[in-house]
């Protein structure tokens, strides 16, 4: 353990901003550095996969040509707690509804788009008629509440009385 005379400055105020007493052992220091520093790279992972947009093209000259950059909803550089806070907030309430793009066998769809082929597409078992939410109960494995609920949120009528 270090002697608090023996600590460099630098060293010092490092224990200081990690809130740790300068007789803790190097190794202790280490280890809530490498802790930050893997918090860090989570943060910059979820920012990455979750908060980019596709960017604006620059209107410098030396840009001319070159690909635009994404940009990401939130900025946690130079931003408090408070400001980061609601910069996610403000992202969250911009992707909130759009669905994500995934790709099958080459071709891309949105989710909403297949959810919404899925509820337009489904018919009944036999000749009888059957109303939309009962076939979406049944294709969805889900309740009566989240079948008419797919039902309204793609714009049919979950009463609908379907065939084969």
């Amino acid at each position: 353990m270090p002697e608090e005379s023996q600590l460099h400055p630098d060293v010092a105020r490092i224990y200081d901003i990690f809130g740790l007493h300068h007789s803790h052992p190097i190794s202790v220091l280490e280890v809530n550095v490498r802790n930050t520093k893997r918090f860090s790279d989570l943060l910059q992972a979820v920012e990455s996969e979750f908060l980019m947009v596709p960017g604006t093209p620059s209107d410098e000259p030396e840009d001319e040509g070159c690909p635009v950059d994404d940009e990401c909803l939130v900025n946690r550089w130079g931003s408090t707690q408070e400001q980061y806070i609601e910069q996610f907030k403000a992202a969250l309430e911009h992707l909130n509804g759009k669905s994500r793009t995934i790709t099958l066998s080459g071709c891309e769809y949105t989710e909403d788009d297949l959810l919404r082929t899925a509820v337009r597409m489904v018919t009944g078992t036999s000749r009888h008629k059957t109303p939309r939410w009962v076939l979406m109960k049944d294709a969805f494995c889900c309740g009566s509440g989240v079948a008419h609920a797919l039902c309204r949120r793609y714009g049919f009528d979950p009463n609908e009385e379907l065939s084969r």
